[in-house]
């Protein structure tokens, strides 16, 4: 009996060494999470024979023709798939989505998201580590800086990415229904920076 009771607690020893520790001082815990409000948001796609030129034309401003934002302080575009964007504007009206539409009439298909989205900002020295421990892209300011966009899953939830400065600053667009999970996944990864 003595020498089952020794084993455990060598067991438990062992245990205890083998955990990984929190490294003091790798990164500061000085990630913001905020939740961005306001923005008129729509899904816009190029219909048969028109593309990012045709539809930038009519627009008045170059759309990305890969995983990037460009646009003007009215709205910026997020190219989010083949001749298709997530079109974001701040403080922008109900009738955002409809006036796209309009310019678009018969090259593009737009649709409201405005209420679809969530929209979590983060900032800081622990965001890039933050998205680095939730997916597996090479968030290193090398491969992907300010302007950059990826459409990804995190914790199982499909996420747009959208880095908006070097700070780092990440905007996270996540489906209204999943906002809950992402951001209680959000605060967990927080907590361990």
């Amino acid at each position: 009996m003595i020498r089952f009771a020794v084993q455990i607690a060598s067991l438990k020893c062992a245990i205890r060494s083998l955990s990984i520790q929190r490294e003091s001082g790798s990164v500061p815990n000085s990630m913001t999470i905020t939740e961005h409000s306001g923005l008129g948001m729509a899904s816009v796609m190029a219909r048969r024979g028109h593309n990012a030129a045709t539809l930038g034309a009519l627009i008045g401003t170059d759309l990305p023709t890969g995983p990037s934002a460009t646009g003007s302080e009215r709205v910026t575009f997020l190219g989010t798939g083949p001749d298709s964007w997530l079109a974001i504007s701040q403080g922008a009206t109900s009738d955002f989505a409809k006036e796209l539409g309009d310019t678009l009439v018969g090259a593009g298909s737009v649709s409201d998201q405005s209420s679809g989205y969530v929209v979590f900002r983060i900032a800081g020295e622990g965001a890039r580590t933050c998205l680095m421990r939730g997916t597996p892209i090479d968030f290193h300011p090398d491969h992907f800086g300010a302007g950059s966009v990826a459409s990804v899953a995190i914790h199982h939830i499909a996420v747009i990415i959208h880095q908006v400065d070097d700070e780092p600053t990440y905007d996270l667009f996540v489906f209204r229904s999943f906002a809950a999970d992402f951001r209680h996944w959000l605060t967990a990864i927080k907590s361990t920076l």
